[in-house]
C-alpha cells in the first residue's frame, strides 16, 4: 500500500513537472514573440522616419 502510494505521489510530481515545464515554455514562447514584434515595430518606425 505504502509502496503504491508512493508510486501515485511520484507520478503525479511527474505531471507537475511537466505542466510547470510547458507552461514555462509557453511563457517563453510568448515573451520571445512579444519581443519580435517590438523589434518590427521599432524596424518600421525607423524605416518610416528614415523614407520620410
Amino acid at each position: 500500500m505504502n509502496l503504491h502510494r508512493f508510486s501515485l505521489y511520484r507520478v503525479n510530481l511527474h505531471r507537475v513537472n511537466l505542466y510547470r515545464v510547458n507552461l514555462y515554455r509557453v511563457n517563453l514562447y510568448r515573451v520571445n514573440l512579444y519581443r519580435v514584434n517590438l523589434y518590427r515595430v521599432s524596424l518600421y518606425r525607423y524605416c518610416y522616419l528614415y523614407v520620410l
